[in-house]
């Protein structure tokens, strides 16, 4: 799976934390350069036409966009309880 996001935002921070908690190693970030506009371009906006970031494309391909649907999909894909987080991370 591939994040899109802007590593300063608040949004993709929310990501994170959900993942490092759950132990979810396996999310590829893609950084978007929100102050050149990247959000915009055609490319982009194939992926989220609202040109909002952050986005998770899917192993299917498929992207969802806006971070409550993103962790409720995370939610339900991994579910369960909470992994352990090793000493120091």
């Amino acid at each position: 799976m591939k994040l899109y996001q802007f590593a300063w935002g608040p949004y993709p921070r929310r990501i994170h934390i959900y993942a490092a908690e759950k132990g979810i190693d396996d999310l590829e970030l893609v950084e978007v350069d929100v102050i050149a506009g990247e959000q915009h371009t055609p490319a982009f906006l194939a992926k989220n036409p609202a040109g909002t970031v952050p986005v998770l494309e899917t192993d299917s391909g498929a992207c969802i966009g806006q971070s409550v649907a993103i962790l409720e999909y995370l939610e339900t894909r991994y579910g369960g309880p909470r992994r352990a987080i090793p000493r120091g991370h």
